[in-house]
């Protein structure tokens, strides 16, 4: 069998070109959180920036009426209170 020799074009200890360590970022990732979620909005069109308000508030208002399901069918004790719960969550 060949020898296994390390790889040469990377010295030992660096993360090789392309790749991430965990929870680094590469200058190519799209999207994140911060200024750079920013910039990247402010290349947009004028209707794709739009189109994105619409669809963040549209998960806003799933992720609200998410939790408040989990709420309300939580805190049922009874089976009764759960079925009426999720009868008034699938309302």
């Amino acid at each position: 069998m060949p020898e296994e020799k390390p790889n040469e074009a990377t010295p030992t200890g660096e993360t090789p070109p392309g790749q991430k360590v965990d929870g680094e970022q590469t200058p190519d990732d799209k999207g994140g959180a911060g200024a750079e979620s920013g910039q990247f909005e402010d290349d947009l069109p004028d209707w794709a920036r739009k189109d994105l308000t619409k669809v963040r508030g549209e998960a806003a208002r799933y992720r609200t009426r998410l939790r408040d399901a989990e709420m309300k069918l939580g805190s049922a004790k009874s089976r009764e209170e759960f079925e009426a719960a999720l009868a008034e969550v699938k309302a």
